[in-house]
């Protein structure tokens, strides 16, 4: 088991064709951008649970579609198991968990979408995910549509559409080891990184790759990640469209233990 102790700050965001970047800081708690949702529901929630409540532990074995802009609060516990999985109908939405005590995230379980998360403790176990993949930017349309995004990648109708970015540029869409279709360009920010992954550009008969989605985790105590936490973005359907940028992960927390991994890979 690898420990990080007294880290205040993990940065992670990534593009599709360029190295990974990863940064971690002492930085001060704050509510900005996509942190800010909406409306809290406190403690009303209960029917929200499988089984249990939100002032004890909630249970949740199926999967659960929150609103867009809300969070779901509670003074207790949430566990998710082996079948459950806590998103929203539409994959670009945003939504909240917000749990004083510690969230669990077991094998089989999941946690989905561009979510802001608080709690006390957290524990994502080994076969436990909280994902954002292709939960960014929609790629372009096939027959040379551009990707969706600030740094949607270019698409042609030939076979091969440009890659989307985010934390750099994307990649050329080559055709016959000629460069046809650029990359987009690079955007967003190393200390608050709180945006979603652009996506590829189409080509002549494939759709380009969603980017990734933006993850905000917040936990006071000990995060244990076992399993993954991943907002990578997607590969095209077929291989002639360009690939997704990798989105967005902002992690506070007290100490971070755990061999699991934390990607935002392009």
């Amino acid at each position: 088991m690898s420990v990080v102790r007294l880290m205040r700050a993990l940065i992670i965001y990534g593009a599709s064709s360029t190295a990974l970047v990863l940064s971690i800081f002492t930085i001060s708690a704050r509510a900005t951008g996509y942190y800010n949702l909406g409306n809290f529901w406190k403690n009303n929630w209960n029917n929200f649970c499988d089984s249990g409540n939100v002032q004890g532990t909630c249970v949740i074995t199926t999967t659960k579609n929150v609103a867009p802009g809300l969070i779901v609060t509670g003074m207790g516990n949430l566990t998710i198991q082996s079948g459950g999985n806590v998103t929203t109908a539409v994959a670009s939405d945003a939504f909240g968990l917000h749990f004083s005590g510690k969230i669990t995230v077991m094998s089989g379980g999941a946690i989905s979408g561009n979510a802001q998360i608080t709690a006390g403790q957290l524990d994502v176990q080994a076969g436990g995910q909280i994902t954002g993949v292709g939960k960014g930017y929609d790629g372009g349309a096939a027959g040379q549509g551009v990707g969706d995004g600030p740094g949607g990648g270019g698409g042609n109708n030939v076979n091969a559409g440009g890659g989307g970015a985010h934390a750099g540029d994307g990649g050329y869409g080559s055709y016959n080891n000629s460069p046809i279709s650029p990359g987009g360009t690079g955007y967003g920010g190393i200390t608050r990184p709180i945006t979603r992954g652009s996506g590829g550009g189409g080509s002549n008969w494939s759709v380009g790759a969603k980017g990734g989605g933006a993850l905000r985790i917040a936990v006071v105590d000990v995060a244990t990640v076992a399993g993954t936490i991943n907002v990578n973005g997607s590969v095209a359907s077929a291989q002639v469209g360009g690939g997704g940028a990798g989105g967005s992960i902002w992690m506070e927390v007290g100490t971070l233990e755990g061999a699991g991994s934390i990607t935002a890979n392009g």
